[in-house]
């Protein structure tokens, strides 16, 4: 979808999405789904995927899109279909749903904690084994880490698990494709305070993208948030790679 769509555009449509503005969403065969979108009108839109769920077309009846843009409501309306497309099991875990199974059988939060990580890492190391082969999608993984940082798991223990999580992340991080869609993920979201709050996890995978990357996603931060620790990381980077701060 990155290349869909801009990244303004992304931004603009996952926030229409958080919003709820996307109704009634029909799908009309294996790739077409239309929706009805609310912006300052009700616009109707229609996407159609490819079978790997890449967008393919897209259009809506806003005067944006007929001027031939590909338009806000339009990712709106992916982002919708996105959250209903089928999840592969040997991909995809439900991490809320892991943490309720674990927490009905744990007596004490030690006990809550050994299972949670005994179960996620039995994932980690299937989906490392299907990188290596080729066949993992890590926007699936994305999501998870997501759905956790937005879950309601213990604070004492969840430092320990985005460490987990994080150091899996780089084992991803194998390909070319992977590290583009890392970087996409990482400046369309890290203005989300439950991001920030992962920073430090965060940043281990950032170190291992080109520095040219990294210096995007900080700067995208930076528009964000004047934080001083996160710029005092700008001017390292820009120091131990050499690079004219100028430019």
């Amino acid at each position: 979808m990155s290349s869909f769509f801009t990244d303004t555009i992304l931004e603009r449509g996952k926030k229409y999405f958080e919003q709820n503005r996307v109704f009634s969403i029909n799908q009309k065969d294996d790739k077409t789904y239309t929706g009805i979108v609310l912006g300052s009108e009700a616009y109707h839109t229609k996407i159609t995927l490819d079978e790997h769920y890449n967008v393919m077309s897209a259009t809506c009846d806003c005067p944006y899109a007929k001027d031939g843009h590909h338009c806000k409501h339009e990712a709106a309306l992916y982002f919708a279909i996105e959250e209903r497309l089928p999840k592969d099991e040997q991909q995809y875990i439900d991490i809320n749903a892991l943490l309720k199974r674990v927490r009905a059988r744990s007596r004490s939060s030690y006990m809550l904690k050994r299972e949670f990580n005994e179960e996620f890492k039995k994932y980690l190391k299937n989906i490392i084994q299907l990188n290596k082969q080729g066949n993992f999608h890590i926007s699936n993984y994305q999501q998870i880490i997501e759905e956790f940082l937005s879950s309601n798991y213990p604070k004492d223990y969840r430092h320990e698990i985005l460490n987990i999580m994080f150091q899996g992340y780089c084992k991803l991080l194998t390909n070319e494709h992977n590290k583009e869609l890392t970087v996409q993920w990482l400046k369309e979201n890290m203005k989300y305070q439950r991001y920030e709050n992962a920073f430090s996890h965060i940043m281990s995978v950032v170190y291992l993208l080109d520095v040219e990357d990294q210096i995007a996603i900080i700067k995208e931060m930076l528009l964000n948030k004047r934080n001083p620790a996160l710029l005092n990381t700008y001017f390292k980077i820009i120091n131990d790679h050499h690079l004219d701060i100028k430019k």
